[in-house]
């Protein structure tokens, strides 16, 4: 954690690299790093080359405590990628219910639609993929 701990006191003048390792450490699971990002003012909503922000890749990689203090801070939970998915979505194909209800209960939108496919929902994607749980918590 320390070598994490040096690089952020190191890039903490440039906003970019607070971006980058803000998606890095999103990734990997460290939520002290993400929230020592967040305060030295990483930009939590910015997306990398594909799209993705730091709560979707946190997400996509089931990571509830890191997902909760991107949601604290104010991170747009319906950020949608070229195709129309969002967060939320990414979630419904992994199966982690508890950054599933994180997401809801921030107001994650459960109609929003994949962009093309009619119907293809988060709950008709964790249908596709047998998550019966999180199918459960997406018609709560």
């Amino acid at each position: 954690m320390s070598h994490h701990c040096a690089r952020i006191h190191i890039i903490s003048s440039h906003h970019q690299e607070h971006t980058l390792c803000a998606h890095r450490s999103c990734s990997h699971h460290l939520e002290q790093v993400v929230r020592a990002l967040i305060e030295a003012g990483a930009d939590i909503e910015k997306p990398d080359n594909q799209g993705w922000t730091p709560l979707m890749s946190t997400v996509s990689n089931g990571h509830e405590q890191v997902a909760r203090a991107l949601i604290e801070k104010g991170a747009a939970v319906d950020h949608a990628l070229s195709n129309g998915a969002t967060a939320l979505m990414l979630e419904a194909q992994n199966n982690h219910e508890q950054v599933a209800r994180a997401l809801l209960k921030a107001g994650a939108d459960r109609s929003k639609e994949v962009t093309g496919y009619a119907g293809w929902t988060a709950l008709k994607l964790a249908e596709r993929a047998g998550h019966t749980a999180i199918c459960r918590l997406l018609r709560e």
